[in-house]
């Protein structure tokens, strides 16, 4: 299974990379608002890869960017509350 691989889940996997996006919300809100948009649809998939992202740190990396989205950025807010409420 694809989403199981090192690729996917591994520490520097595409995962992790994404949630590192949410990180740099406030300097990148656009691309966080693109992270977020894919972490939703990936989480929203497996119960594997949700436990996964919350070993990465999901939650924290979507507190960051729903706050930069609340003060700067409606789509990225959307996301990120979207996200909150899956985790």
């Amino acid at each position: 299974v694809i989403v199981k691989s090192d690729e996917w889940l591994g520490d520097k996997g595409l995962l992790a990379v994404l949630i590192e996006e949410l990180h740099f919300a406030e300097t990148r809100p656009h691309d966080a608002y693109h992270a977020m948009r894919c972490l939703n649809a990936i989480i929203g998939v497996s119960s594997d890869v949700k436990s996964r992202a919350i070993e990465l740190g999901i939650r924290n990396a979507m507190d960051i960017s729903q706050n930069v989205g609340h003060c700067s950025h409606a789509l990225l807010a959307r996301e990120s509350d979207i996200g909150i409420s899956m985790v």
